[in-house]
């Protein structure tokens, strides 16, 4: 029997004594979710099934022991892309490539995921994207932030709300 990825991440943490993982999804990725086939067979990936099983992540809501983490839906990288502010003191540690120009000990933080990137923003080309929408959500999720907060992309170099605010070429 085929197990799913879920199944052998479980296995890996059952091994190692820690719990299975959790998987939070927004309510308006479900779909991509469940037709992660087609989108790995889209971009010529091997597939692999997914767990039944996931929590929805809900705009505004805070997690069970991190109160000071909140979802905020940010559509337009796909329709339920959703980014988390760590509204705390952070100590930020990465390489020095990353932290170009970002202070080290920040008021707060937002993991952006793929929604925005150091002057940069994600794809809106693929299933659900919307470039417009993502725009939108940026200049109204995101830089409503307070400046010093640090970004924290899904990948590539940190920035902050203020650099991108006046740096990023999408707005100017």
């Amino acid at each position: 029997a085929t197990k799913t990825l879920y199944e052998i991440c479980s296995d890996k943490n059952k091994k190692a004594g820690m719990p299975a993982p959790a998987v939070y999804l927004h309510e308006g990725d479900r779909w991509l979710y469940e037709n992660v086939a087609l989108q790995a067979a889209f971009l010529g990936l091997h597939s692999f099934e997914v767990t039944n099983s996931w929590q929805n992540i809900i705009d505004g809501q805070s997690y069970e022991g991190f109160q000071k983490v909140k979802a905020l839906h940010t559509p337009g990288h796909t329709p339920g892309s959703c980014c988390l502010h760590v509204g705390q003191s952070t100590q930020i540690t990465a390489p020095r490539s990353f932290l170009s120009g970002v202070t080290s000990d920040a008021a707060a933080a937002v993991l952006s995921g793929d929604t925005l990137f150091r002057q940069s923003i994600g794809r809106t080309d693929l299933w659900g994207g919307d470039a417009a929408l993502i725009l939108r959500s940026i200049k109204a999720r995101l830089f409503g932030l307070n400046p010093e907060t640090v970004v924290i992309p899904g990948h590539g170099p940190l920035s902050t709300i203020e650099f991108e605010r006046e740096k990023n070429p999408f707005f100017k």
